[in-house]
C-alpha cells in the first residue's frame, strides 16, 4: 500500500471532516496531561530518593526523640534518614555515651525498635564516648584531599614549572 494511502487517525478524520484544526493539539495536551497526572506520584518520589531526602513516612524529630531517649544516651547528632529504595530506608547517627560503650545488645536492641516504630531496615549507629566534637564539622571533599597540582609534580619527578 503506497504511503499516502495508510490508515489515518481519528483526528485526521475529525479535522478534516469538521475543519477543527485545534483538535489535535489539544488531544495530545489531554493526552500529555493524563500521563503526568498518572505518574506525578513517581516522579516526585524518584527525585526525592535521587536527592536523598527523608522518606514522608518517617518522621525525623520522632526519631531523635527516641534515641535520644535511649539509656545511657546523652546527645544525637548527624543523624540522617534516606531511602534506598521505595520500600527500603536507611538511617546512620552518632550515639553520645558518656559512661563507656553500651554493648552489642543495646545496638541490636535499637535496630530492632528502629525497624518496628519507624520501618527503618537498615541502621548504622556510631558510639561516641566524649561529647567534644571536632572544631568543624564540614566534611571534607574528595578533591580537597588531593595534593597541589605542584606537589603532585614534584612526587612524579618533574619540574613543579613548565619550561
Amino acid at each position: 500500500m503506497p504511503p499516502c494511502r495508510q490508515a489515518w487517525s481519528w483526528q485526521v478524520w475529525s479535522i478534516l471532516f469538521t475543519g477543527w484544526v485545534w483538535l489535535d493539539p489539544l488531544t495530545s495536551l489531554v493526552i500529555v496531561g493524563v500521563i503526568v497526572w498518572g505518574t506525578w506520584g513517581l516522579l516526585r518520589d524518584s527525585l526525592a530518593m535521587s536527592v536523598n531526602a527523608v522518606p514522608s513516612t518517617i518522621d525525623p524529630q520522632a526519631v531523635r526523640r527516641y534515641l535520644e531517649t535511649c539509656a545511657g544516651v546523652s546527645a544525637v547528632h548527624d543523624l540522617h534518614i534516606w531511602s534506598m529504595s521505595t520500600t527500603e530506608s536507611a538511617l546512620t547517627a552518632h550515639l553520645v555515651f558518656p559512661a563507656g560503650h553500651p554493648g552489642d545488645g543495646f545496638l541490636m536492641r535499637a535496630a530492632t525498635e528502629l525497624r518496628h516504630r519507624f520501618r527503618i531496615g537498615h541502621t548504622t549507629l556510631q558510639i561516641e564516648i566524649s561529647e567534644s566534637r571536632p572544631a568543624t564539622s564540614r566534611r571534607t571533599m574528595w578533591f580537597e584531599r588531593l595534593p597541589a597540582r605542584a606537589d603532585w609534580r614534584t612526587r612524579a619527578g618533574r619540574s613543579p614549572t613548565p619550561k
